[in-house]
């Protein structure tokens, strides 16, 4: 069976030790799955320029660069998967650029720091974020987590069957050469434990629900015959089972859903649950599995669509409005995700190529990581655009070089993007038009509403939006993970109504 990973497990490291221990864990996996390594670092920017700005964005770039340095110094010369490892420095916060670089990984690794419960719950940590947010595979490693093999691979099996879930646990348990144990727990909490405790046709129910987990690990172990599978149905909580006799040498692999971090603190997600207290790795395998399956109604729903691999990027449906609807509804001044503005009559062409309006280096850093995604998934170039009234001397040379050194940042970690980056000192709206005129879509971004910015859409997007032949997205500075919509397909056409 093939276990060989196309794309890359991505590692997130800090310079601490427990980064450090997760570096190794990565490293061991790209070696399981013959695979490249990728190293990222991240520096914090200002969400807005000011004095000294360039040199705290400087210093801390200079700390990430560091960092790079202590994790290839651990590596000691390694070449996990027999592939050189790729290293880069990114801007933002370390769950937001991971989670955007998930979506080109087959997996991607995190340490788990040792907050304390009064600090995860305020602040959260970028594992948990990460788990909740991104669309690919994510493994926390705990710093204490074994250094060799996983001895045994633990996975707890849902309600329905999720072909991700099921496909990850074989196959680590084939690439690790280590048992797979299928659990699956018959209660959720206290109250339903009870319930069926005095519940005389609990026993039945309960020996369908194993019968069911049984035989969907038989179909399973007859396509991985070299698996070594069992499977178990413990009663009470299924966080309690999952942890229940667990030890650093072990590997936890569960299904996740996206969703607000505290959305799953309230709703006692199981995974975020198993990232907080498992002394062993925790592989998070997000599912998008379609709500309605022929299974359930004996027919193919019209929308199913096979399920994508760990970490395969998805290509969500986007209805792109025409201009006038959006501008009437001033839809791209309230709603929370990007909108793509789409002229009345236009007629869609593929030029190959993506422009991008950058109003200040503070505000980069997800308008970047938007456009080179969207830039990558379309195979298209990308043309970085930031324009000036006037030349502001030494001001602006800084400011300059720091952008220039963002998008080389990007550059390295999308090296099949082409990048054009202008600086020039003209009107932002004139510049962008020019811009428009040889792409596919203008991007421009809508800020936070503040005392710098008492209106979301300011006016050069307003005018960029009214006046623009090409389609023109905006994309709202949220501070978190966007979700990108792919309006442009791979071979570049415009999904429509």
């Amino acid at each position: 069976m093939n276990t060989t990973w196309y794309r890359s497990v991505t590692v997130g490291v800090d310079g601490s030790e427990e980064s450090l221990v997760a570096l190794d864990w990565a490293a061991r996996t790209a070696d399981a799955h013959d695979t490249r390594l990728t190293v990222v670092s991240t520096y914090a920017t200002p969400p807005e320029p000011g004095p000294g700005t360039s040199r705290l964005v400087e210093d801390a770039r200079t700390q990430a660069h560091d960092a790079l340095r202590v994790a290839m110094d651990r590596l000691d010369g390694r070449r996990p998967g027999n592939r050189t490892v790729q290293t880069v420095a990114l801007p933002g916060t370390a769950a937001h650029v991971l989670a955007q670089l998930s979506r080109s990984s087959d997996l991607v690794v995190v340490a788990r720091r040792r907050l304390g419960a009064f600090d995860r719950a305020l602040l959260g940590s970028t594992s948990s974020v990460l788990a909740a947010h991104t669309t690919g595979a994510v493994a926390v490693v705990p710093e204490g987590a074994s250094g060799g093999a996983p001895a045994r691979i633990r996975m707890g099996a849902g309600r329905s069957e999720e072909p991700e879930l099921w496909t990850t646990a074989f196959t680590e348990a084939v690439a690790r050469g280590c048992p797979l144990e299928v659990l699956h727990a018959t209660g959720s909490d206290p109250i339903t434990d009870a319930a069926l405790r005095r519940d005389p046709s609990a026993d039945s129910w309960q020996g369908v629900v194993a019968t069911a987990v049984a035989g969907r690990a038989a179909r399973w172990s007859a396509r991985y015959p070299g698996v070594t599978c069992t499977t178990t149905n413990p009663p009470g909580d299924a966080v309690a089972a999952l942890l229940d006799g667990l030890t650093p040498d072990d590997l936890v692999v569960v299904g996740g859903n996206s969703h607000w971090t505290l959305t799953g603190r309230l709703l006692r997600s199981v995974s975020g649950a198993l990232l907080r207290s498992a002394p062993c790795p925790v592989l998070v395998v997000h599912t998008h599995a379609a709500r309605q399956t022929a299974s359930d109604t004996g027919t193919a729903p019209e929308s199913a669509t096979p399920p994508p691999s760990p970490g395969a990027r998805r290509k969500p449906h986007h209805r792109p409005a025409s201009r006038r609807e959006l501008a009437m509804t001033a839809v791209p001044n309230r709603t929370a995700a990007p909108v793509v503005v789409v002229d009345e009559g236009w007629v869609p062409t593929h030029r190959g190529r993506v422009a991008v309006g950058i109003k200040s280096v503070g505000s980069t850093n997800e308008l970047l990581a938007h456009t080179f995604d969207t830039a990558d998934t379309l195979g298209s170039a990308l043309h970085v655009v930031h324009a000036q009234p006037s030349s502001q001397g030494v001001r602006y040379e800084r400011e300059a070089r720091a952008l220039r050194a963002e998008v080389d940042d990007w550059s390295s970690a999308y090296p099949a993007v082409s990048v054009d980056l202008s600086v020039v000192t003209d009107d932002a709206v004139d510049t962008l038009h020019r811009a428009g005129e040889d792409a596919d879509v203008v991007v421009v971004a809508r800020h936070h509403r503040d005392l710098q910015h008492l209106v979301r859409l300011g006016p050069v997007p307003r005018a960029v939006m009214a006046t623009c032949a090409a389609p023109v997205e905006i994309v709202p500075l949220t501070g978190r993970a966007p979700s990108a919509p792919l309006v442009l397909e791979r071979d570049g056409r415009f999904l429509k109504t």
